[in-house]
């Protein structure tokens, strides 16, 4: 068995999760949501640990979402990754100009657009899937 074949079989004979078409899609879905509640708390306080727990949060579930994709091609990375960069933007850079802690209206405003990118990656995966199982 090649290490390609590995990605669909196991041992014990169940799937993988990462065979299913939808998994990145929804993966990532759940990762922008994520972004929302990370830029929400990292935005509304001044404790340095909101912005750990950002980096952490976004950080790993970035790297189950490639882990997700059975093909992460080259254009999918790049737009992933700069999703990512928009949520820390949005988390970061309020607090580097001195500007937090905000409303809480605020905050979540400012969740949903740093993670507007990461929604349309994930609805680019969810396009992507869909074509795939009605081509399959």
């Amino acid at each position: 068995m090649s290490a390609a074949d590995s990605n669909f079989a196991r041992s014990d004979g169940r799937t993988p999760i990462s065979s299913y078409p939808y998994a990145s899609g929804i993966g990532t879905l759940a990762l922008a949501t994520a972004g929302i509640i990370a830029v929400t708390e990292c935005t509304t306080t001044n404790d340095g640990s909101a912005g750990v727990a950002t980096i952490a949060v976004i950080g790993v579930g970035q790297t189950l979402v490639y882990r997700l994709s059975t093909n992460p091609l080259l254009n999918y990375r790049l737009a992933s990754v700069a999703a990512m960069l928009c949520i820390f933007a949005a988390a970061f850079v309020p607090g580097m100009l001195q500007l937090t802690p905000v409303g809480t209206s605020t905050a979540l405003v400012l969740g949903l657009v740093g993670s507007l990118p990461m929604f349309a990656v994930a609805a680019w995966r969810l396009a992507l899937a869909r074509h795939a199982s009605q081509a399959g």
